[in-house]
């Protein structure tokens, strides 16, 4: 039985979040928030080059549903934020900007 790229890829936030929280701060030398973030900003980039346009759709808007992308902005860098904005405003130019970077 073959999974698609994104049943394989939707789990991982979960299970990511999950042991993240397992950690401390302290151990991490970073706040969880930050690298959660910058985690979810790879797997948009990740997705935008292995999925199509639908299937990247669904799983952002999953992601933002789960995740609410716009609580990110502000607490990474210029170059996230503005592609998590982009992702939350125009979902298709954040597609093609993640396909060509």
């Amino acid at each position: 039985m073959t999974s698609t790229k994104y049943d394989i890829i939707f789990p991982s936030i979960d299970l990511f979040a999950k042991e993240l929280s397992e950690l401390d701060d302290h151990q991490l030398g970073f706040s969880k928030e930050l690298i959660y973030g910058r985690w979810l900003v790879g797997i948009l980039h990740s997705s935008a080059k292995l999925l199509d346009y639908n299937d990247f759709q669904k799983l952002r808007n999953e992601i933002g549903r789960k995740c609410r992308l716009w609580k990110l902005i502000g607490k990474i860098d210029l170059k996230y934020d503005f592609i998590v904005l982009l992702s939350i405003m125009y979902n298709k130019g954040a597609y093609y900007l993640l396909r060509k970077i």
